[in-house]
């Protein structure tokens, strides 16, 4: 089985490794170290999870642990000074571990067998998500540089009420459709209605411009119903004034429409 360090300290990390413990079939033995024992107290009981309480940054007591041949190391600790310390003595015991680090501060570690999972970007991306008009996009999947997006069409749009077959769709793709939080496959026959979510993937450029295009594009009347209006007279059945308030309504809605014609 393979074999899992993880050092941590403090509260963010207690809840991480809260939820590590609810984790069902991982298939991974679990070594954790923790300096105060008090601070990590979960009670939890697991055959695939054990405990050491000790200072992380002693290069002698974390030797005692190393004859496991860990496969990887996690460093999730509130200390910079000690999370820098423990990065140094777990590299000194094995030069090829891949670290894995919880990095607040913006650490400078140039080191091919080191991640660094920037908290302050995390946080940041993730609470500017709640923002109007914010394309939604997957930093944790693919290349994580916005391949991936989520866009909620809103009433008005011009993807509203259209077929997918009629979109035409160049360096990107609908690849799902979210209705009522349910999952809807793509068919050239569906058609899209208000409020419903898209996900698209693509170039990130070219995503941003559709994102805009579904977006800021609301109210773009007759769009997406047709580009023209047609006005229908019938000059027997309707009087001349009739007609005439009909010619200077048609008149005034294609001037303040986007009607081609």
């Amino acid at each position: 089985m393979n074999h899992i360090l993880i050092i941590i300290d403090g509260i963010l990390a207690k809840h991480f490794l809260e939820r590590l413990c609810f984790e069902k079939g991982l298939g991974y033995f679990f070594t954790i170290v923790c300096q105060n024992e008090e601070n990590i107290n979960l009670g939890a009981n697991s055959e695939y999870i054990e405990f050491h309480h000790f200072d992380p940054t002693s290069t002698a007591r974390l030797e005692t642990l190393m004859n496991k041949s860990f496969k990887q190391a996690f460093i999730y600790m509130q200390d910079e000074f000690e999370t820098k310390k423990t990065y140094e003595a777990l590299r000194s015991l094995d030069a090829n571990l891949e670290i894995e680090i919880m990095d607040f501060w913006g650490l400078n570690i140039n080191d091919v067998h080191t991640n660094l999972a920037d908290a302050r970007m995390t946080l940041s991306r993730r609470f500017m998500d709640f923002l109007p008009d914010i394309a939604l996009t997957a930093y944790c999947v693919g290349l994580g540089v916005g391949e991936v997006m989520e866009v909620k069409i809103p009433a008005g749009s011009i993807f509203a009420y259209r077929h997918i077959s009629s979109i035409q769709q160049k360096r990107w793709r609908i690849v799902l459709i979210y209705r009522n939080s349910k999952i809807y496959f793509v068919k050239p026959s569906f058609v899209l209605q208000p409020n419903d979510s898209i996900l698209i993937v693509g170039d990130p450029a070219v995503l941003q411009s559709i994102f805009h295009n579904i977006r800021g594009k609301a109210g773009q009347f007759p769009l997406p119903f047709g580009s023209n209006i047609f006005t229908l007279i019938d000059m027997k059945k309707m009087s001349e004034d009739t007609q005439e308030r009909l010619l200077d309504t048609t008149l005034q809605l294609v001037k303040k429409s986007n009607a081609k014609k």
